[in-house]
């Protein structure tokens, strides 16, 4: 399964960042097979980043809860908060004709609702 992890720095923790890049380089080369994509999110110019995005395609929630906790960003205290959620991709399709199939769902999803609605008599107002 798809899984992000949003962390958000500490302000003013930027040193952790720089005494703790090589191992968090060491532990992204480690994690490649993990890793979808990734990187910083950088604040206004001048001023470091705001924090780290992580997309991994893990087995399961614990898996992503043990890849956090072992990130050496987030062992060194530089993360204030972070978020971890399961991710359903949209962009780029995962298959051929995902965004198309699921257009066509919702269009007939919402032709159902509207004909229940006049069938009902309300004409979709509530």
């Amino acid at each position: 399964m798809l899984i992000f992890i949003h962390c958000t720095d500490r302000q003013g923790a930027e040193d952790l960042a720089a005494r703790n890049l090589l191992e968090h380089l060491e532990y992204m080369v480690a994690s490649k097979d993990k890793l979808v994509y990734g990187g910083m999110l950088p604040a206004p110019p001048g001023e470091g980043s705001t924090g780290r995005l992580f997309v991994l395609e893990l087995p399961t929630m614990e898996a992503a809860e043990e890849f956090a906790a072992s990130e050496p960003y987030n062992r060194a205290g530089l993360f204030d908060h972070v978020e971890i959620r399961q991710f359903r991709q949209m962009w780029p399709e995962p298959g051929p004709g995902t965004l198309e199939h699921l257009l066509e769902l919702e269009r007939e999803r919402r032709r159902g609702t509207q004909r229940a609605d006049a069938a009902a008599g309300t004409g979709g107002e509530t």
